[in-house]
């Protein structure tokens, strides 16, 4: 039961400022993030040795998460958005 209320409050998609916190085991959030909006891991960063941020992304719809895992597993949406970009851009010259 746990795991199905876990998912619709993911698939429900608040705005990161909503006080519902939208959490998930990591299998079952990056299978729901494909699975609902077709979005996959384009990066991820160590926090402290203790989080990962990762920003999933799906280009063709232009959606984006980024989401926090803890050392226990669980999974957490920080925010999300539209408009992704993944182009790189350059440094800007030196002087």
């Amino acid at each position: 039961m746990k795991t199905v209320v876990t998912l619709l409050a993911l698939t429900a998609c608040a705005p990161a400022h909503a006080q519902v916190q939208q959490c998930a085991p990591h299998s079952i959030f990056v299978t729901t993030m494909a699975d609902t909006f077709g979005e996959t891991r384009h990066m991820f960063g160590v926090v402290s040795d203790t989080q990962v941020v990762q920003v999933f992304a799906n280009p063709e719809t232009g959606t984006w998460t980024i989401a926090v895992t803890s050392p226990d597993g669980t999974t957490c949406i920080a925010s999300s958005g539209t408009d992704y970009d993944d182009s790189i851009q350059p440094l800007p010259p030196n002087g």
